[in-house]
């Protein structure tokens, strides 16, 4: 896992877990998401845990990941989010969710 982004994905990193206050870091890793800078190919999909890494979420950490979730979804002009993937579901836009299997 990496902390290594485009600028603009580091200023909403920096926002998630400030207001959030996450147990486990935000992350990334090598050719994650579906888009890349142009300039310097830093990732811009990140990764939010509300669980430490490998481990289930609990249902306090089930109800903060909901939480991001719908503050991402109010923020998605704001924050450029491109999709959002969460408990097996995806969206391109916010609330028209559909089934996800990788």
């Amino acid at each position: 896992m990496s902390r290594v982004w485009a600028p603009h994905v580091q200023k909403i990193v920096g926002e998630i877990e400030a207001k959030f206050r996450l147990p486990a870091p935000c992350s990334t890793y090598k050719n994650h998401g579906v888009t890349k800078s142009g300039r310097d190919g830093e990732p811009f999909g990140i990764d939010v845990w509300v669980a430490p890494y490998g481990q289930r979420a609990n249902q306090a950490q089930e109800a903060l990941g909901d939480a991001v979730q719908k503050w991402l979804e109010a923020n998605w002009d704001r924050l450029g989010i491109h999709y959002a993937i969460w408990w097996g579901f995806m969206t391109y836009r916010p609330g028209q969710w559909f089934r996800y299997d990788p």
